[in-house]
């Protein structure tokens, strides 16, 4: 019948118009920003890189696309990822390398954060790659050493002034340099960190706006003194271990402080330690779980907040005049 044809011409019609919107790459007509934007939400870089075959204008996208965080892992293949801290990339090195070379290389025009996880197969090629990341001066700088060798950090390192945010996890050297300039650096956080008394400093002196400060089992250091950086709001002392014996914070915009617990099983006893925090700091916590060991702790005489989470931890407190709230929490 006449109408049963004309409903199926005007059906095949509405399916190819719907076919033709649906081939219409509406993501290449965006921004190059906002295609940026939204790539960066994609959790596989590997994915990243597959979107480069859809398209000509998507292959464009993904080679003006930033990468800031370079994995080993990311090019290994999900069998032998389990197996990389072990084994390494072995047939895939050279892969990674190139991998590395090409992305910075693209990134000439600058480049907001550049993270790095790096085994001892590839630490030879850090130093370049850190170079390559300062040229393009990255602003947030993070670096992993997965390895038991130390691997000193660059002297340029210290002293980039655009620098923001500086994370050094692992076993990262911070030695024998003499001058240190972070004029712009807003947070640092060490995390395993290879940095003696003298060094920790020269570098904190280097800071002059530093707001956020984290020490993680930093294993070198036996104090923690913050000289009087008034920027600073944030400090976090973690993992720490019988080696630490005073830890003093000069701030006058101190917000926070926070001492976390450090090793459960160190056999050690009468083991004294005194903190010192800035009159103003809103609130203090210092949680501990080492068992048959005594700590001293004082405390700044306007401290307003204190909380204490122990396990079996004989505290000796002094100085807590007019303190507001002070509060004792038993770990289980």
């Amino acid at each position: 019948m006449e109408w049963e044809r004309s409903f199926r011409r005007k059906a095949r019609k509405g399916e190819a118009g719907l076919a033709a919107e649906m081939d219409v790459d509406k993501f290449s007509t965006l921004p190059e920003h906002v295609q940026h934007h939204i790539l960066s939400f994609i959790p596989s870089i590997e994915e990243v890189a597959n979107t480069s075959l859809v398209s000509k204008s998507w292959l464009g996208t993904w080679r003006s696309f930033l990468i800031t965080d370079f994995k080993p892992w990311l090019i290994l293949p999900d069998a032998d990822v389990s197996d990389f801290m072990e084994t390494g990339l072995g047939e895939y090195g050279k892969s990674f390398v190139k991998f590395v070379d090409g992305a910075l290389m693209r990134s000439r025009e600058g480049m907001p954060r550049f993270g790095f996880f790096v085994n001892a197969e590839l630490a030879p090629h850090l130093d370049r790659w850190l170079g390559m990341a300062l040229d393009c001066h990255v602003k947030e700088l993070s670096i992993n050493i997965m390895s038991d060798l130390p691997y000193s950090i660059p002297a340029r390192v210290l002293s980039a002034h655009f620098i923001k945010t500086l994370t050094l996890t692992g076993g990262v050297e911070i030695d024998g340099i003499s001058a240190v300039s972070l004029p712009s650096l807003r947070l640092l956080h060490l995390v395993c960190t290879l940095i003696d008394n003298q060094m920790f400093q020269r570098l904190l002196g280097g800071c002059p706006l530093l707001e956020d400060l984290s020490l993680c089992s930093c294993g070198l250091l036996s104090e923690i003194k913050v000289p009087n950086l008034h920027y600073l709001e944030r400090v976090t002392v973690a993992g720490m271990g019988p080696e630490i014996k005073v830890v003093s914070i000069e701030a006058p915009g101190l917000e926070s402080f926070k001492l976390d617990r450090g090793y459960q099983y160190v056999r050690v006893r009468d083991i004294g330690l005194a903190v010192h925090v800035s009159p103003n700091v809103r609130g203090t916590r210092i949680q501990y779980s080492q068992s048959n060991s005594r700590r001293l702790v004082e405390f700044s005489s306007s401290t307003r907040d204190c909380n204490i989470d122990t396990n079996k931890v004989v505290y000796n407190i002094t100085t807590i005049t007019y303190m507001q709230n002070f509060t004792v929490n038993k770990l289980c």
